[in-house]
C-alpha cells in the first residue's frame, strides 16, 4: 500500500490526512443494467430522479451514508442514510463535493485543499481503482471524521464515483484524546526528569561545598593545634 498526504484540517489542533492507494485490479461498476430502458429518452442518465429506479431503492435500502459524485465532482445523489449523520442535509444533493470539506482559515491551506481534493477525485475516475481515505466532513449542521470508500462505477457511457462514508469520529476522538494524554505524559515526565536533573546538580554542588568546608575546617584545625603546641613549649 502507497500513502500521500491528503489534506489538513482545523479541528482541535492541524492533522495530517492520509489516503491509502490499495493495489487493486481496474475496474468500473456498471450499473446500467439497474435502470429501466424507458428512464431516460436521450441516453443519458439524470441521477436527480434516481429514487425510482431499482438502484435508487437498493440504495435507500442501505443503512450506510452513499453519495454519487459526478464527472465534475457535483454531489448529484445521497441516500436517506445521510440523516443519522445530520437531519438537515437537504441541501447536500447538487453541491461540490468540496463544499462538504470544512476550509481552513489559511487561504494557502485551503488553496491545498481545492487542489488535492480535485486530483484525488479525478484519479478515482482515471484509474478505475477504489481509493480509501480519511477526511472531516460537514454533513448538514454536523462534523464528523469519515473514512471514505471511493470508486468509480459507470452508467452507460458516464463515470461517477461512489462514496460510501463510514463515521469514526467517535473512534478517531477516542485515540485522540489518548496521543492527547500521551503527550502531556510524556512532557510532565520530561519536566520531572529535568527538574531531578537539576536538583542532582544542586546537591551534587552543596555536596562539594560541603567537601571544600570541612577539607577547610580540618586544615584550620591541624593550624591551630600547631599554634597551640608552639605556644606551649614556649
Amino acid at each position: 500500500m502507497t500513502s500521500q498526504t491528503f489534506y489538513s484540517f482545523d479541528t482541535l489542533e492541524e492533522c495530517p490526512q492520509n489516503l491509502g492507494l490499495r493495489d487493486e485490479p481496474t475496474c468500473s461498476i456498471d450499473l446500467k443494467n439497474l435502470f429501466s430502458p424507458e428512464f431516460t429518452s436521450s441516453g443519458l442518465f439524470d441521477l436527480r430522479s434516481i429514487g425510482s429506479t431499482a438502484l435508487g431503492k437498493l440504495l435507500e435500502a442501505i443503512p450506510i451514508p452513499i453519495m454519487l459524485i459526478d464527472k465534475w465532482f457535483f454531489v448529484v445523489y445521497a441516500n436517506g442514510a445521510l440523516n443519522s449523520i445530520s437531519s438537515n442535509c437537504e441541501n447536500l444533493q447538487g453541491s461540490r463535493f468540496i463544499d462538504a470539506l470544512p476550509v481552513p482559515d489559511d487561504p494557502d491551506k485551503a488553496l491545498v485543499l481545492k487542489e488535492k481534493t480535485t486530483a484525488l477525485l479525478e484519479k478515482v475516475l482515471a484509474d478505475r481503482k477504489p481509493v480509501h481515505t480519511e477526511a472531516i466532513l460537514k454533513i448538514g449542521d454536523k462534523r464528523i471524521w469519515a473514512r471514505l470508500h471511493l470508486r468509480s462505477v459507470r452508467f452507460s457511457a458516464d463515470r461517477h464515483i461512489m462514496a460510501i462514508i463510514q463515521d469514526i469520529t467517535s473512534d478517531r476522538t477516542q485515540n485522540y484524546t489518548f496521543q492527547k494524554g500521551q503527550k502531556r505524559l510524556r512532557k510532565e515526565l520530561a519536566e520531572y526528569k529535568a527538574r531531578i536533573n537539576r536538583l542532582q546538580k544542586q546537591l551534587a554542588e552543596t555536596t562539594a561545598n560541603l567537601q571544600t568546608e570541612r577539607e577547610r575546617h580540618e586544615m584550620t584545625k591541624q593550624q591551630v593545634l600547631l599554634e597551640n603546641f608552639a605556644a606551649a613549649k614556649h
